[in-house]
């Protein structure tokens, strides 16, 4: 086909397209300071892919950081926890402030047990 046999909307998006393309490549990027060129970017690229394969300095860093999705079953397990104490600490204290003192240790035995159930099961 020649581009006159396309269609008028294809013909157009094209022209659009290589517009951007033609405008790209007419303002290179800089980095740090010096213009993007293909001898920079291979430097570019052979230096990160180094760092990723020796794993030092930041890209270790990174590397090693937890995912999302492992922060968020950390702060579930965390919250989980907290409300578990929370629940066991007060079932206990309710127990403890009915119980004359000195408590019998078969008696602090079973309410341990049984707070300890409880606050298991939220």
């Amino acid at each position: 086909l020649r581009f006159e046999e396309l269609s008028d909307r294809f013909r157009d998006e094209f022209v659009v397209l290589e517009r951007k393309v033609l405008d790209s490549v007419l303002h290179p990027r800089n980095v740090n300071g010096r213009p993007m060129t293909g001898e920079l970017l291979a430097e570019l690229i052979r230096r990160y892919t180094d760092a990723l394969f020796s794993a030092k300095g930041i890209v270790k860093e990174i590397a090693e950081l937890p995912t999302q999705r492992q922060m968020l079953v950390r702060m579930a397990g965390e919250r989980s926890i907290k409300t578990g104490l929370s629940k066991y600490e007060e079932l206990m204290e309710k127990a403890l402030a009915q119980e004359p003192l000195p408590i019998e240790l078969s008696r602090l035995e079973s309410i341990h047990q049984f707070s300890l159930k409880e606050a298991v099961e939220l």
